[in-house]
């Protein structure tokens, strides 16, 4: 898991910054639409790069060949 995380993390790291910075710059948009939509990006790519770098990495150390 340390090697995949060298390997891949950064990429994976890269996309939920540039994601998340997409959702911030939408949260001072003036129509709630789009506050909303940014609200749903952020918390989405924030729970989604959680559970890969934390949960899926400690499932693999314990069910992982």
């Amino acid at each position: 898991m340390q090697q995949t995380y060298q390997n891949m993390g950064i990429s994976i790291l890269s996309g939920a910054v540039t994601s998340i910075g997409a959702g911030a710059f939408m949260y001072g948009a003036t129509l709630t639409i789009f506050k909303k939509f940014s609200i749903i990006i952020v918390c989405t790519i924030g729970l989604s790069f959680l559970t890969s770098m934390l949960f899926f990495g400690a499932l693999m150390h314990i069910l992982g060949p």
